[in-house]
């Protein structure tokens, strides 16, 4: 299959901030270079500064500076998303009024 980044915009601690803290040669991988090589869209804002990037449900932050700007863009596509409330019964009626439940499976009663 294809990478998970693949196509998506995103960003993640660059490269340059790794050289500034000297974990060059710590580190596994640099993560800019890395998801860049399996073809994300990186986007890269300058070093130490908050910067929050979202695609979709993918909620991306460049470094420690954007956690609250990454937990707030998440909040509000939390608090703005459509609600689905889905209620499974083993009845088809509601008690004895004889209206209908709503959504009524046999298989889960």
């Amino acid at each position: 299959g294809s990478p998970l980044v693949k196509g998506r915009k995103m960003t993640g601690f660059t490269n340059a901030e790794e050289l500034a803290v000297q974990l060059t040669s710590v580190v596994p991988f640099l993560i800019q270079e890395e998801f860049t090589q399996q073809g994300a869209v990186f986007l890269a804002g300058p070093d130490w500064v908050p910067n929050i990037v979202v695609d979709g449900t993918l909620f991306t932050g460049q470094n420690p500076a954007s956690s609250e700007g990454v937990a707030k863009a998440m909040v509000e596509y939390l608090t703005n998303m459509p609600k689905v409330l889905m209620v499974l019964t083993s009845h088809n009626k509601l008690g004895d009024t004889g209206n209908p439940t709503g959504y009524w499976q046999e298989e889960f009663a």
